[in-house]
């Protein structure tokens, strides 16, 4: 068992505000100018921009400034648009994620103190619990059964088991036991210095409109790169000046519509500052169109549903007297430095002092148990329905608080043996045999009050709701008739999972909504049987037994007062804890998606107007405009119109139809073709100008139409 007090004092306030002046100013500023300058080189270095760029320094060097300022003009606006919301966005986002950030237990000044994970300087002593982040490269001290994930470090997903004197480093996550470290390298210098608590884990969402975007990016990278290629063996056919050459390809290549992928990125970010203001930290933007696909929200009981303030509400003693059970409890909570919510709510319930232990065994989310060898013998404290097959015989068909447990209490079993089996295994432990029980501790927990009502608001939307628990599955269905489930609604076990094989456990899912006694692997399994039957779910968590059920998710959705491991799996962190913002942010998300396909459909009328005015002028043996034509229709066909979409509340429904933009693209290219034939045999002087001008009024006209009627 884990010392109360660490084995070294470690630093006092003061030392350690001396370490953190000398360095966090000058790192702080280090680190600031890194993430915002990568923000800007993404923006500015991409393939297409560089491409652009370089046609327009060509143009510029064989003397046509005006036709380079042209070309360059609509990238530079977009570019520098790009930078200064996206920086912006950032700023914003990463003020919210530092107010959020869990704290660190660290031992200074021969006391335990939450300090913000940022101030943590070399020679600190912090003690470490599961959920916790290393955040900072350190030795460990002592350790008891204490095991991180390193797959950020090491790519594996196993967790590693870590013993006294194990060097740890920043990034890893305590996922079981607990351990006295002490930090060697300071957070602003460590291997992983850029991974702080709260730092998001990249997980690779791939959403439909990303999809769809990718795909018209590739179609007409692969038309104007075949049209810049007709162009480049018609100019050398016809002996076309150099110069000339660069003009025309650069019009080629102005068919690439390069500022959607900026627009959406922009969109994007400028979503997550507005989902943050109704209190939803949203850590990949990504996530923001992903918030609109899901059809399957699923929820861990505690903490999300509920408000995670459990209560001892009553103490039923089994064995002994009253007086000796709950200095036998007390004792054995208080020594449980690495306890849970679950043992601190029990330990201010109950003051004792803490017992010594021998050995103890951690308790584990797949077990639900936890064990410890006292002087006189030892002490087991788990949930009622597995520690009954260990109980004596004359003990196993007792009943074990059934009532409370219908009536939705959260009920363990606190229980004694002689001693551990003689063949006891630390690493993989097992009950001991014939253990007396002394009794139940029934504790209540509060259906957090706006529960209802989001789930009426997504249930209306179609949404369907799951409840994947670690609790009893009849206490779980009785609180969830709290939130509208039907009290007959069939409840399966976690038991029953491990029974059946993939095919089976989706059809189950797809007809069962409650799930109960489920350990973390049984809830990643559920979470992709969903995926197979082909929904989209989007999983709230709490705890680390949530963490690989997020993974596997479409969506992860954390609470603030998540651990760091949970708050770093999710995609957005619900702030204070509001259950009520979900429906605020779906509206937000849709918002933003509404607009982007509605904007992603007049680049592709756009696109398709100009590849056919373009076609059409090279059968009649001329290109049509030049590089600063192409830019001026661009500017004011495509950009000013994007802006005024995304900048609108709502967008009109035909915007957004896909088969309502080929029909509005075929009519203006009709009419495009016609213009061209006229303006070549009757206004060649002046063909260009007319052309784009048509281009630009078409492109307005369809787009006030569908302002004017939505419908």
């Amino acid at each position: 068992m884990l010392p109360v007090v660490p084995p070294i004092s470690g630093l006092t306030h003061h030392d350690a505000k001396i370490r953190y002046d000398a360095s966090a100013v000058r790192w702080r500023r280090w680190h600031y100018f890194r993430d915002y300058a990568v923000i800007c080189g993404r923006i500015l270095f991409t393939p297409l921009n560089l491409i652009i760029l370089g046609l327009g320094v060509t143009l510029s060097v064989l003397g046509r400034d005006l036709d380079a300022f042209a070309t360059m003009i609509v990238v530079t606006i977009n570019v520098v648009m790009s930078m200064v919301q996206s920086t912006r966005a950032r700023m914003m986002l990463q003020q919210i994620a530092n107010a959020a950030l869990p704290t660190i237990s660290v031992w200074r000044s021969d006391g335990l103190h939450a300090v913000h994970p940022q101030t943590v300087v070399a020679g600190d002593v912090i003690l470490v619990r599961p959920g916790d982040q290393i955040v900072a490269d350190g030795r460990i001290l002592v350790a008891d059964s204490v095991a991180f994930d390193e797959s950020r470090l090491t790519g594996e997903n196993e967790p590693i088991v870590r013993m006294a004197g194990d060097e740890l480093v920043a990034g890893a996550w305590c996922v079981n036991g607990a351990a006295w470290y002490q930090v060697t390298i300071a957070t602003n210098q460590g291997t992983m210095a850029q991974i702080i608590a709260g730092a998001q884990i990249p997980r690779n969402i791939v959403t439909p409109l990303m999809t769809d975007i990718n795909r018209v990016l590739q179609v007409m990278v692969m038309i104007a790169s075949g049209l810049m290629v007709v162009v480049v063996f018609r100019d050398y056919y016809l002996q076309v000046p150099l110069v000339e050459l660069i003009a025309h390809l650069t019009v080629m290549a102005g068919l690439i519509p390069n500022a959607l992928v900026l627009t959406l990125t922009v969109s994007l970010a400028l979503a997550a500052v507005y989902m943050s203001r109704y209190g939803g930290l949203v850590q990949q933007t990504a996530a923001v169109d992903a918030m609109c696909q899901v059809d399957t929200l699923c929820f861990d009981k505690t903490g999300t549903l509920t408000a995670n303030q459990l209560q001892v509400t009553a103490l039923r003693v089994m064995h002994g007297d009253e007086t000796t059970f709950r200095q036998q409890l007390g004792a054995y909570v208080h020594a449980d430095v690495a306890g849970n919510r679950t043992t601190q709510v029990i330990a201010m319930a109950i003051s004792a002092n803490p017992a010594t232990v021998i050995q103890a065994v951690s308790f584990d989310a797949v077990r639900k148990w936890s064990a410890q060898q006292h002087a006189d013998g030892v002490f087991l404290l788990g949930a009622p329905d597995v520690l009954r097959p260990a109980l004596a015989a004359q003990w196993r068909d007792i009943d074990l608080a059934s009532d409370a447990v219908h009536a939705g209490a959260r009920v363990l079993l606190f229980a004694r043996a002689d001693a551990f089996a003689p063949d006891f295994d630390n690493e993989n432990p097992t009950l001991p045999s014939a253990i007396t029980p002394l009794g139940l501790v029934i504790m209540q927990d509060t259906i957090r009050p706006e529960a209802r009502e989001v789930l009426d608001a997504f249930r209306a939307l179609g949404v369907r709701i799951v409840i994947i628990s670690g609790d009893d599955p009849q206490a779980v269905a009785a609180l969830m008739t709290q939130v509208g489930f039907v009290a007959s609604q069939q409840v399966v076990h976690g038991r029953e999972i491990d029974a059946l094989a993939d095919d089976a456990l989706a059809t189950l899912v797809a007809k069962v909504a409650i799930f109960g006694r489920v350990t973390p692997p049984q809830k990643a399994r559920i979470i992709t049987a969903l995926r197979q039957n082909g929904a989209s779910p989007a999983m709230v968590g709490d705890g680390m037994n949530d963490v690989l059920a997020m993974k596997q998710s479409t969506l992860a959705l954390a609470m603030q007062t998540s651990n760091s491991a949970v708050r770093a799996v999710a995609d957005v962190v619900l702030l204070n804890d509001n259950l009520a913002v979900l429906p605020a942010l779906l509206h937000a998300g849709q918002r933003v998606i509404s607009s982007m396909q509605a904007v992603l459909n007049h680049f592709l009328v756009r696109v398709s107007l100009s590849t056919v005015l373009l076609l059409t002028g090279m059968l009649l043996g001329k290109i049509i405009w030049l590089p600063a034509d192409s830019a001026f229709l661009a500017l004011g066909g495509v950009v000013i119109p994007a802006l005024v979409i995304v900048s609108r509340s709502t967008t009109p429904a035909s915007l957004r139809d896909r088969a309502r933009m080929w029909r509005d693209a075929g009519w203006l290219c009709g009419i495009g073709v016609v213009v061209v034939v006229i303006t070549h045999f009757f206004f060649a002087q002046a063909q260009a100008q007319i052309l784009v001008g048509f281009a630009i009024m078409g492109l307005w006209i369809r787009l006030l139409r569908a302002y004017k009627s939505p419908a």
